[in-house]
């Protein structure tokens, strides 16, 4: 799967964490399919997509059966 965002700089503390335990961050795209503009979570207008959260489940689901044995080491 292609990434259609650019790396950024945040400014999240999850790097000091990272630092002492393996992990990733990713985004979860919540925009509807049929929004051309969606404000961002920290905007007054911002409403979570409560569709969102059934595509974040299966991410996490995926990812700790793909890389559990990787966990164990």
């Amino acid at each position: 799967m292609k990434a259609n965002h650019p790396p950024l700089m945040g400014c999240e503390d999850f790097a000091y964490y990272a630092e002492q335990i393996p992990g990733m961050f990713w985004f979860l795209g919540i925009r509807p399919p049929e929004a051309k503009d969606y404000p961002h979570n920290h905007h007054a207008k911002f409403d979570f997509n409560d569709d969102a959260v059934t595509i974040g489940i299966e991410m996490h689901c995926e990812i700790a059966r793909r890389f559990a044995s990787l966990w164990g080491k």
